[in-house]
């Protein structure tokens, strides 16, 4: 698990998409939580999308193309959405920023 499949953590070279930044990386991640994660990003930095309207769009992602049942890709979604806020307040993010602001309501 990369643990922050952001729009600029992944990059393409001459072989093909490379993902780098690896803080966050896990050998035993859950799956589904760096699409989330990337749909969420996306979602609140390039799309301006409201919290709702991101966790719908990465719950249907998760659950068409990587076969969750709507219920199951709801939870990852919602709990990946509480994972990169818990991450970003230990790294000193206030938690009253907008982007945490916005993940707590996908979470909640």
């Amino acid at each position: 698990m990369h643990g922050d499949l952001a729009p600029w953590n992944i990059l393409d070279g001459p072989y093909g998409l490379h993902c780098v930044d690896w803080e966050y990386g896990a050998l035993d991640g859950f799956i589904g939580v760096d699409a989330a994660h990337h749909v969420l990003q996306t979602a609140f930095l390039l799309k301006d999308w409201s919290p709702e309207k991101a966790r719908q769009k990465a719950t249907d992602w998760l659950s068409q193309k990587m076969e969750f049942e709507p219920r199951e890709a709801e939870a990852v979604v919602r709990l990946t959405a509480l994972m990169a806020r818990h991450e970003s307040l230990t790294d000193g993010y206030a938690a009253d920023a907008p982007l945490q602001k916005w993940r707590y309501r996908v979470w909640g």
